[in-house]
């Protein structure tokens, strides 16, 4: 009845088709182009070779897929999901159980996952398969600070120039998205700056511009003789100059960026679960 093939086989345009119809009912849809996908791909590291798509009787329907990350011996899994007529027929079980035989026969000692914590559905079934709660990620609108922000940004800088040790002195927390290998690996139109004071590097910024909002990535701090709560206060006043909701997405609650957040008035919109399998 069903069949499963490497997501490397198949026509990306179908790929991006597929998981957007799946997701179209979602809290937060997925709508990939072949570019965005592409983008997220490099950042990611989604390697189409440890994905699987799911098709259904002999005519091959597409009806499911698992868009898989690795990194080492840790896999992750981008995204998941069943077409909504296939949903309760096994068809979820089927994949996500061949999904763990795969990558265990290729070496992968870890698999994790992000999940928005109301799908209680999606996140019991993860529970039932093995998964635990490993920690929670929030994602914010941020305050918005008219007062004049007192730091200098008018200085960019590379992505190139962020290293891990950065983020083991200011003893961050990051999840996948933020790890130094996504943030180097990115080809999306981020900006960089550095924060400045009395013309001494400080910290630096990640952050990046739609339509509809201003985002940041990520505050990196440098210098540590400058309170990090007064670095983000002064950051979130730089980016409310641009008029935009301010909005920071999927930031783990042990990090200590989310804590300066919570206390500068930052309100969650959206938790998410990051689980965790030993396979």
């Amino acid at each position: 009845m069903y069949t499963l093939q490497y997501a490397s086989k198949e026509k990306i345009e179908n790929i991006t088709e597929l998981v957007n119809e799946v997701f179209k009912d979602y809290v937060i849809p997925i709508n990939w182009t072949k570019e965005s996908f592409l983008l997220d791909m490099a950042e990611n590291s989604i390697i189409l070779d440890h994905s699987q798509i799911l098709y259904f009787g002999n005519e091959k329907l597409p009806i499911g897929f698992c868009i898989t990350s690795a990194r080492g011996k840790r896999a992750r899994i981008d995204s998941f999901g069943i077409k909504n007529e296939f949903r309760k027929t096994g068809a979820s079980y089927f994949l996500i159980n061949n999904v763990f035989y795969d990558l265990a026969k290729k070496g992968f000692s870890s698999l994790q996952l992000e999940v928005e914590s109301s799908q209680t559905r999606a996140v019991d079934f993860y529970i039932k398969n093995g998964f635990k709660i490993s920690r929670t990620l929030d994602s914010f609108i941020l305050p918005e600070i008219t007062s004049c922000h007192k730091f200098n940004y008018s200085l960019t800088c590379s992505k190139s120039s962020i290293h891990h040790n950065v983020l083991l002195k200011a003893k961050r927390s990051p999840n996948w998205q933020r790890e130094i290998t996504s943030i180097q690996n990115s080809k999306k139109d981020y900006l960089m700056n550095q924060i400045r004071s009395k013309d001494k590097e400080i910290a630096k910024i990640l952050w990046g511009r739609t339509e509809d909002t201003t985002y940041i990535v990520d505050i990196y701090q440098t210098d540590f003789t400058t309170e990090y709560s007064d670095i983000v206060q002064d950051a979130i006043s730089f980016l409310s100059s641009f008029g935009k909701p301010l909005i920071i997405v999927s930031l783990p609650q042990n990090d200590p960026l989310n804590y300066v957040l919570l206390m500068s008035g930052s309100k969650i919109f959206l938790q998410q679960y990051e689980m965790i399998l030993g396979i």
